[in-house]
C-alpha cells in the first residue's frame, strides 16, 4: 500500500513539473525576447546593427522593417530578412535604410515571440538654392535652381512652394456708429503648391515658377531617390510690377493721380477755361472788325 501511494505521489509531481513555465538554467523563468539597435539615429544608407536575444536555440527569426514608430503589426513592411538565432537564442544583423524618417525594426521568431526597436534615419542637411529674382509680381515667372549638385541624375525632384506670410493689409473704415478699421481685402491662406522637375546630368535642376498670390514663400526641392533637399525663398508683391509712363500731374483738380514718367507738363489750368478764352478772343476780334467796316462805309457815304 505504501509503495502504491509513493508511485501516485511521484506521478503527480511529474505532472506538476510539466505545467511549470520554461525555466532558465539558473532556475528563473526564461526572459522574453528583446531587440536593440547599435545607433538610434543614423544617416541615409548608413549601416547599423539590429540585435535580438531571448529566442530559442537555432530558432528561425524574421526581421521586418516598418515605416513609423509602432509595434510593427500593421501593413507596410518595407524590408524583410531571415536570420537564425545562435545556441543562446541571440542574433545580430546589419541593416541600412535609404529614405529619411522614423522606422520600427521587428524580429519575429518561429515560436511567435517578438522583439522590436526603433531607429530614426536623417537626411542630408538642406542646401541653399537660388532664385533668379527675390521679389516678383503675381504671375511673373522666375527660376528656382540648385548649383552644388547632389541629386541623382535623372531622378524626379518634388518642388513645394509654401506661403509663410502675406503683405500687411491696408486698413479702411465705415460709418454708422463707431468707426472700425477693416482690411481692404481678406487674404486666405493657400495650400502648398507642388511642382515636379528632373535632375540634370550634373545633379542639379532649374525650374521656372510663377506664383499667383502675394506673400513670402519658402521653396523646397526634394529628390525622391537621393533624399537631397534644397531650399530658398521668394516674395510675391504687386508693387514689383513697376510704374508706367504718362503725363506728370503737377496740380490740377484735387483727387487726381500722380504718375511718373516723361511728357507734357500739366500746369493745372482748366481746359474749359482755356476753350472759353479762345472763343472770347475770337468774338472780340470779330467785333473789332465789324466796327472798322461800319466806320469806313460811313465815311464813304459822307464823301459822296
Amino acid at each position: 500500500m505504501k509503495k502504491t501511494l509513493a508511485v501516485i505521489a511521484l506521478a503527480g509531481s511529474l505532472g506538476l513539473m510539466g505545467a511549470v513555465p520554461a525555466m532558465a538554467a539558473d532556475g528563473y523563468p526564461a526572459p522574453k525576447p528583446s531587440g536593440t539597435v547599435s545607433d538610434g539615429t543614423v544617416g541615409r544608407d548608413q549601416s547599423f546593427t539590429f540585435s535580438g536575444q531571448g529566442f530559442g536555440p537555432s530558432e528561425q527569426v524574421t526581421i521586418t522593417v516598418y515605416q513609423g514608430r509602432g509595434n510593427g503589426n500593421g501593413a507596410g513592411a518595407l524590408q524583410t530578412y531571415q536570420v537564425t538565432a545562435d545556441a543562446n537564442g541571440a542574433f545580430t544583423y546589419s541593416l541600412k535604410i535609404g529614405k529619411p524618417g522614423a522606422y520600427t525594426v521587428k524580429a519575429t521568431g518561429a515560436s511567435g515571440q517578438t522583439a522590436s526597436a526603433f531607429v530614426n534615419v536623417k537626411g542630408p542637411a538642406a542646401a541653399q538654392g537660388t532664385v533668379s529674382n527675390g521679389t516678383v509680381a503675381p504671375g511673373k515667372t522666375f527660376v528656382f535652381s540648385s548649383v552644388d549638385g547632389g541629386f541623382t541624375p535623372g531622378e524626379t525632384i518634388q518642388v513645394t512652394a509654401t506661403l509663410t506670410g502675406t503683405p500687411q493689409a491696408i486698413g479702411g473704415s465705415f460709418s454708422g456708429g463707431a468707426s472700425m478699421a477693416v482690411p481692404a481685402k481678406i487674404i486666405l491662406p493657400l495650400a502648398p503648391l507642388t511642382f515636379t522637375t528632373t535632375a540634370d546630368a550634373s545633379g542639379n535642376f532649374a525650374i521656372p515658377l510663377d506664383l499667383p498670390a502675394e506673400g513670402t514663400y519658402i521653396l523646397t526641392a526634394e529628390g525622391l531617390t537621393s533624399g537631397k533637399t534644397v531650399t530658398s525663398s521668394v516674395t510675391v508683391d504687386a508693387a514689383a510690377a513697376g510704374s508706367g509712363t504718362g503725363l506728370a500731374n503737377t496740380g490740377g483738380t484735387a483727387g487726381g493721380t500722380a504718375t511718373s514718367g516723361t511728357g507734357l507738363a500739366n500746369t493745372g489750368a482748366d481746359t474749359s477755361l482755356v476753350l472759353w478764352s479762345l472763343v472770347g478772343a475770337g468774338a472780340l476780334a470779330a467785333g473789332v472788325t465789324s466796327v472798322v467796316v461800319v466806320r469806313r462805309r460811313a465815311k464813304a457815304d459822307t464823301s459822296a
